[in-house]
């Protein structure tokens, strides 16, 4: 039993490195059964040192306890069996459902057997129904779950109904020994259902947290998606506007610089080259831009070929030279194709530079910036301009309260 117990725990674990959200059902059954077969050993541990010991012989049902542990050695062993095919069976969409299904009923019949011998009302039964429901809804289909949860309440209601009218015994296991009659039989009682509970319970707990870790860091990478470019890696335009925005409002940044950048003739690329050439090429841009920035600064796609930077805490004079660097650095890219050889491109840049605090909008921002990358491109392309923040503000300020 030791080893069965051990080899369990170490199959448990190794299932556990997993995601819980990409398990196979067959593992999903596998990790159910081996809580469950952890939960029927403790039982046959206790029902053996109860019995082994005559002072608490006369607190239960011989009888009782010797028939539940037959139902809970074949549970046992039943357990086992769907761990081991849970683990073995091959993605078959008829077969899993046939493997869930026998779990569901499997460790439904047992489960209301075990409640029903210790006490249906017990703070066992409680506890692990609870646990049972939630963690059963965590790893099998939700449907099959919910059917056995309600067969499991009216089988409850018809045999608290019975005890109630006296033709069934309540906790048929323990004798009918009130708590106040015996101090002794009250510290056995209550220890007895704390055993009963705790091994199902840590394993429910440690699911939980692992499903809502696990929860976590899918919202986040949602999140992340919902950001990023997929294409090249980058923020996207959305990131950047909320980002832009942001910024003019934090009450610690004193300046925002913007680049707005466009690869030269990129047209011309995907002309003669073809669009995973180009592919390559804006990711290749995308990466040197962020290598040839500081950590804080924001590279995003901005759309097409086109990207933005946006740079806070920086003056005019650093901006330019850092807006030169990138410029230099994406005219050195070369791209080495198997069927065209090298390929090179250039890039042109606008960029806008904003003393903060101040009245104009995120988007009066971009528009300077955007300006000067068209100043940039009539003045020959792979250049640096400047957009004059004081003249294009008076005038953008102007157009905005027409």
């Amino acid at each position: 039993m030791a080893g069965i117990r051990l080899s369990g725990f170490l199959s448990l674990s190794g299932i556990m490195i997993m995601r819980l959200m990409e398990l196979r059902a067959g593992q999903r059954v596998a990790i159910l059964m081996i809580a469950f077969a952890i939960q029927l050993f403790s039982h046959i541990l206790w029902g053996n040192y109860v019995l082994r010991h005559p002072m608490y012989q006369h607190f239960i049902s011989k009888d009782w306890i010797e028939w539940i542990g037959i139902v809970y050695y074949s549970g046992l062993f039943g357990a086992i069996g769907l761990v081991l095919i849970g683990l073995k069976i091959s993605t078959n969409a008829r077969l899993e459902w046939w493997l869930s299904f026998t779990t569901v009923w499997f460790f439904t019949i047992i489960l209301m057997m075990g409640a029903y011998v210790s006490g249906l009302l017990s703070i066992s039964t409680g506890a692990v129904m609870v646990g049972a429901v939630v963690t059963g809804m965590m790893l099998l289909p939700v449907p099959m779950v919910l059917s056995a949860v309600f067969t499991t309440i009216i089988a409850m209601l018809v045999l608290n109904d019975l005890t109630i009218a006296g033709a069934l015994d309540y906790a048929p296991l323990f004798l009918d020994i009130s708590v106040r009659e015996s101090v002794e039989f009250g510290r056995f009682y209550y220890f007895s259902q704390f055993f009963f509970a705790t091994p199902f319970l840590m394993f429910f707990i440690g699911i939980a947290y692992l499903f809502l870790k696990e929860t976590n860091s899918y919202i986040q990478r949602i999140q992340l998606l919902n950001k990023t470019d997929s294409l090249t890696g980058v923020m996207n335009r959305r990131y950047a506007n909320d980002y832009l925005h942001m910024l003019l409002e934090a009450a610690d940044v004193k300046s925002v610089a913007i680049f707005m950048i466009d690869l030269d003739f990129f047209k011309r690329i995907n002309d003669s080259f073809g669009h995973l050439t180009g592919d390559q090429a804006l990711k290749m841009t995308a990466q040197i831009l962020k290598k040839n920035l500081r950590d804080g600064d924001v590279v995003a796609r901005f759309g097409g070929e086109e990207f933005i930077v946006i740079l806070k805490n920086i003056d005019t004079t650093y901006s330019m030279v850092v807006a030169e660097r990138c410029r230099e650095a994406v005219s050195q890219l070369v791209y080495h194709s198997t069927s065209h050889g090298a390929i090179s491109w250039t890039c042109s840049i606008g960029v806008s530079v904003l003393a903060l605090p101040t009245e104009m909008s995120d988007q009066s921002l971009i528009r300077i910036a955007d300006t000067a990358l068209y100043q940039a491109k009539a003045q020959g392309r792979n250049c640096v301009v400047l957009g004059d923040s004081i003249e294009t503000d008076m005038e953008l300020m102007s157009h905005e309260h027409r």
